[in-house]
This record gives structure tokens, C-alpha cells and sequence, in this order.
């Protein structure tokens, strides 16, 4: 994944922080809390956050629209209010797909069109 900053990402979906602080550098991002690597995680779900599923993570950032199904998180977590997570979700993937030029080539087979 090519390097994000928090800031840039917050721009993009319209984010506000209301936990934690910085702009640490978004390495890894997932809708799937199963998925171990990430750093930034869209709340998608609408389950019940709390510490346990964070364990082991120095420098987090999670995306929700239900901040209240997030609690009891340390410092090392940062919260991110947005007004729809799923309207969030995919104008990351939007803006994220649109910071690479990559040929896209229709395979035509042959007797169809």
C-alpha cells in the first residue's frame, strides 16, 4: 500500500478526530477486524469496540459513524467520527484507487463483442 497520512485520509472522507491525536502514517487498511495488519480500520460492522480487539497494536486509527460503540480505548487509538462509515469507506477507496495510473485493458474474446 503506498504511505497515507491520517490528515490526507481525513480530508478525503470527512473526518473529524474525537479521541487521540496526530497524523500518523496509514500503512494497512481493512473493514475486517479478523485482518491483523492494519492501521486503519472502518467500522463497517456496528459491533460493540472495546480494548480486547486491539491488544498487541501501537498506533491505530478507527473510522465510525457510532463513536458510542467504541469505548474504554487507550491513548494509542485514535477515534475518527464520520457521518456515514460506509459513504466513508468507499470514498477512501475512491480517492485511494485514483493516486495511481493504471491501465485497465477490456480482453476481448474472440466472436464477441
Amino acid at each position: 500500500m503506498k504511505r497515507l497520512y491520517l490528515t490526507d485520509i481525513l480530508k478525503k472522507i470527512g473526518g473529524t478526530i474525537i479521541q487521540g491525536s496526530g497524523n500518523p502514517p496509514i500503512h494497512h487498511v481493512t473493514k475486517n477486524l479478523r485482518d491483523k495488519r492494519w492501521t486503519l480500520f472502518f467500522h463497517l460492522n456496528q459491533k460493540q469496540l472495546d480494548e480486547r480487539f486491539f491488544r498487541g497494536k501501537t498506533s491505530m486509527v478507527i473510522v465510525t459513524d457510532k463513536p458510542q460503540m467504541c469505548s474504554r480505548f487507550r491513548d494509542h487509538i485514535i477515534l475518527v467520527k464520520v457521518k456515514n462509515c460506509n459513504s466513508a469507506y468507499w470514498k477512501f477507496v475512491d480517492y485511494y484507487r485514483n493516486l495511481f495510473q493504471i491501465p485497465v485493458y477490456r480482453r476481448v474474446r474472440h466472436g464477441h463483442r
